[in-house]
């Protein structure tokens, strides 16, 4: 068997693609899409490239638009004409593991600016950051029902309730979180307790004789106090959803063709990490030798040493792209602190305003030319491994190999 495991240089986000052999034919697994049109466009070419017209599984492994939003746009746009990746079919996938839409969300009414007091602005564009995710993992799951064989196949994958597993012959799956699911709009109501607490607060502060019913202004003013803790409130509740699970090939004639495995991690957090040590058959399973790296390198609310540890990867993936100031050096040093271990970033993070901590001179890569996707090629019979990295050619539906450096030689980053 031919295991091909990629990740695909798909700007800010997640995108990997897994091909193996399956009897007389190719099988393919995507897990996330990124965010924008462009990184839609590049998972397309890729697949297209690699002559995939039907997905065997795609999973989206939490809300987050950086790896939801670029399905829907692959889905809705790079999939169905006679000119794309599958050729026209509008059925192209044969199983699905998402995070769980509540089937009785109802977007929220748009309002016009000149209706919104302007303390009430700071809150409005958070609330939008808290709603976005939500409506995305929506119209996601719209679109996976329009382009499935069988709706059965539609799973929402925790400890809790298992999906079926044995999907495929040559390779087995192995889920580690969550421990259970939530509803997507689940994660937009925990965000607004900590308003609801404030209001109740409030309330609870002022003298009962003189108490009146808070005005539209006032409500208002709470929710934009408090609108940066709802979005991390939002954004932990999202990432510890993250559906967490490891990849291995089932047979191999030589024993070291059966130490492949490989772990994706969505965007991961402390919370999840400590509940995936926590169980013993879970704990067991993390070991991997090719790590994708949670949440994009960030130290803050990715992965921990003790989990990162548990889990002792020879290689390790991050993908970044311009922002938010990822990967963290913490995350860099914690995984060079053994010059052994590999690392690979899809990009070098040199954005203006939120630069990461490598510079040109510390990037095996100087230019954003050389910024690339990676590929793991593993022959499970002749034993033979081949590790290259490619730029794709979204427009020409192609891939250019790109040889020289890889890996990055640093063990050292400023911790910021």
């Amino acid at each position: 068997m031919i295991l091909t495991v990629t990740f695909l240089d798909v700007y800010h986000g997640d995108c990997v693609v897994v091909t193996f052999n399956e009897g007389d034919r190719k099988a393919c697994i995507v897990i996330d899409g990124g965010e924008k049109q462009d990184a839609a466009k590049r998972l397309a070419a890729y697949l297209k490239h690699e002559k995939v017209e039907v997905i065997d599984l795609l999973v989206a492994t939490h809300i987050d638009q950086d790896h939801v939003n670029g399905l829907v746009h692959f889905l809705k746009s790079e999939s169905g004409r006679t000119d794309s990746w599958n050729q026209g079919k509008k059925k192209c996938i044969h199983h699905y593991w998402g995070p769980k839409p509540d089937p009785n969300w109802t977007p929220p009414q748009k309002k016009k600016t000149a209706q919104i007091l302007p303390v009430a602005l700071l809150e409005l564009q958070t609330m939008n950051f808290v709603i976005q995710s939500v409506g995305q993992n929506q119209k996601l799951s719209k679109l996976v029902r329009e382009r499935i064989f069988n709706a059965d196949n539609i799973r929402y994958p925790s400890l809790q309730d298992m999906p079926p597993l044995e999907l495929f012959e040559n390779v087995g799956l192995e889920i580690m979180a969550p421990d259970t699911q939530i509803l997507d709009s689940a994660i937009q109501s925990k965000a607004l307790t900590i308003s609801n607490l404030t209001y109740r607060q409030a309330l609870a502060m002022d003298p009962a004789p003189t108490r009146k019913r808070l005005k539209l202004e006032d409500l208002h003013r709470i929710l934009a106090a408090n609108a940066e803790e709802m979005a991390k409130i939002a954004d932990r509740n999202a990432n510890n959803q993250s559906i967490v699970f490891k990849l291995t090939p089932k047979e191999g004639k030589t024993a070291k063709s059966k130490e492949w495995s490989f772990l994706f991690t969505g965007d991961a957090e402390q919370e999840s990490w400590e509940m995936m040590r926590q169980i013993t058959e879970v704990r067991r399973n993390l070991p991997c030798k090719v790590l994708k790296v949670p949440h994009h390198g960030s130290s803050l609310n990715g992965i921990d040493e003790t989990s990162f540890k548990a889990i002792n990867p020879e290689y390790s993936i991050i993908s970044v792209g311009q922002k938010h100031g990822l990967p963290d050096g913490q995350t860099l040093n914690l995984i060079k602190r053994d010059r052994k271990r590999k690392l690979f970033c899809t990009e070098q993070n040199n954005s203006k305003s939120h630069p990461g901590p490598c510079t040109k001179k510390k990037c095996v890569r100087e230019k954003a030319s050389d910024f690339r996707s990676i590929r793991f090629t593993i022959d499970t019979d002749s034993g033979e491994e081949k590790i290259d990295t490619f730029i794709i050619n979204a427009k020409l539906g192609g891939i250019e190999i790109k040889t020289g450096k890889i890996w990055c030689p640093e063990n050292s980053w400023s911790n910021r």
